[in-house]
């Protein structure tokens, strides 16, 4: 009788434990859900609203001129001489670097931060983990963007395989090293 009481508390044990990871998997798809209609309902009708509209560029622009003094800081610290005109930076005397929209690592921010959110974890380190995160992909941005700088003065040929694939492939890469990190390490303390 002892010995299959046994055999009955370990099947509920292991029942137990598969029904706890797909409620993870439920919760992390309905909060990623919710959070993916929230961010349709943005794009699609609040950054229209003037007030948000005007917020949200104020933002952008802000975030270009960071990205791009951060950029040109992390260029000279390798002994270039660089300059600002507009959203470009370039090496003195050489081609240079537009930063648009696209290159400022907002999707990947959001994705990250995103998936972060939807994630079942102790809100606290959720506090402190986004914007370290943020950080983390942003200083990672600004070298991107200063290799990307340097590529174009001595190699120009070589800035698509760079910009599309190598430095691409680095941050995705790093943002994910950075999800596995939340998903062992932080999210259950």
């Amino acid at each position: 009788m002892k010995q299959k009481n046994t055999i009955m508390l370990k099947f509920i044990i292991k029942k137990y434990k598969s029904y706890r990871k797909l409620n993870l998997l439920l919760q992390f798809s309905i909060n990623g859900f919710v959070l993916f209609l929230f961010w349709v309902f943005f794009y699609k009708f609040l950054r229209y609203n003037v007030y948000i509209h005007l917020a949200y560029e104020a933002t952008i622009n802000y975030t270009v001129d960071y990205l791009l003094y951060g950029s040109k800081f992390i260029t000279e610290l390798f002994g270039f001489e660089t300059i600002i005109k507009g959203k470009v930076l370039r090496i003195i005397e050489t081609g240079g670097v537009r930063l648009d929209r696209g290159c400022m690592g907002r999707n990947l921010i959001g994705m990250f931060a995103g998936f972060i959110i939807a994630y079942p974890g102790n809100p606290k380190n959720k506090l402190w983990y986004i914007p370290l995160g943020v950080f983390f992909i942003t200083i990672i941005n600004m070298v991107r963007i200063s290799g990307l700088v340097i590529i174009s003065s001595c190699c120009p040929d070589n800035i698509d395989i760079n910009h599309y694939i190598v430095f691409q492939s680095a941050v995705l890469i790093l943002t994910f090293l950075m999800w596995g990190l939340w998903i062992n390490k932080f999210r259950k303390k």
